[in-house]
C-alpha cells in the first residue's frame, strides 16, 4: 500500500484518538488485506477480455473470513447475489444447495466476466466491524465514518488508488464504445462528482454512461441491472 494511502487512513485514526490502536492492529491489517485483495483481483483481471461494465464498489470486507467477491473460498453477500445476475439475464435462477461455494463462484465469476463486468473497490482500505472504524455501523468496538469523513477519505484516496486503477483496465476497454459505469450503492454515486474526473482522464470526455442498481433494503435492483445488460 502506498505510503499516502496509509497517511490517509491513519489522519483518521489520529482525529478520534485511536493511534495506539492503529499502530498495534489495523495498520498491518489493511496493509496486509490490501495486498492480498489486489493479488485476487489482479489474477481475475488477467481473465478478461474486454471491459464493458465497470460495477464500482465501496471496499471489501475481508476480515479472518478474507471476504471479497473475487475470492473462490468465501460465500457471497447481498453486495451481489449469483441470482442477482441470472435474473437480470433471463436465466434460470440457482437453488442447488449441494454445490460447494468454489463451484457457485467459479461459474458465477466466470460469467461476469464473459459479459465484460469488472468489479473496482474505488477504496483501498477494507474496513469492518473488526477494525476500529468502519464504514457501515457504530459498535462498542469501532467507529463508523460520519458522511464528510467517508468523503473526504475516499475522495482524497481517489488519486492515489482509484486513479491507478481506471488505468490498468483502459487497455482492457475498446476506445470505440461507451463503457457503463454502475455504482452498487447510494452513497458512492452521490459521490459521483468526485469520481467523474477520474473517469474523464481514463477514458475520454464523457465517454460513459452512469447507473445506479441500489435500492432500498441494501439489495441489488436486479430489473435495472437486467435493463443495463439488456441495453449494451
Amino acid at each position: 500500500m502506498r505510503k499516502e494511502l496509509i497517511q490517509l487512513i491513519k489522519n483518521v485514526y489520529d482525529k478520534h484518538d485511536l493511534q495506539e490502536h492503529f499502530l498495534n492492529n489495523d495498520r498491518n491489517y489493511l496493509i496486509n488485506a490490501h495486498f492480498d485483495i489486489e493479488r485476487i483481483w489482479n489474477q481475475n483481471f488477467m481473465n478478461i477480455e474486454q471491459v464493458k461494465y465497470v460495477l464500482l464498489s465501496e471496499a471489501p470486507l475481508w476480515g479472518r473470513n478474507n471476504s471479497f467477491i473475487y475470492n473462490f473460498s468465501t460465500s457471497f453477500t447481498q453486495f451481489f447475489y449469483e441470482n442477482d445476475l441470472f435474473f437480470a439475464l433471463n436465466q434460470d435462477l440457482i437453488h442447488d444447495s449441494q454445490e460447494s461455494i468454489i463451484v457457485k463462484k467459479e461459474r458465477f465469476i466466470k460469467t461476469l466476466n464473459g459479459l465484460g463486468i469488472l468489479i473496482i473497490d474505488v477504496s483501498p482500505y477494507a474496513l469492518n466491524s473488526t477494525t476500529a472504524i468502519n464504514y457501515s455501523r457504530n459498535d462498542v468496538n469501532t467507529l463508523k465514518l460520519n458522511p464528510i469523513e467517508y468523503r473526504n477519505l475516499l475522495s482524497l484516496s481517489f488519486e492515489y488508488f482509484l486513479y491507478e486503477k481506471l488505468y490498468t483496465i483502459k487497455k482492457r476497454i475498446n476506445p470505440n464504445t461507451t463503457i457503463n459505469i454502475i455504482y452498487r450503492y447510494s452513497r458512492l454515486y452521490n459521490l459521483h462528482q468526485y469520481v467523474e474526473p477520474y473517469l474523464n482522464n481514463a477514458f475520454g470526455e464523457n465517454n460513459f454512461k452512469v447507473n445506479y442498481i441500489g435500492q432500498r433494503g441494501g439489495g441489488i435492483n436486479r430489473n435495472m441491472l437486467r435493463n443495463i445488460l439488456q441495453n449494451q
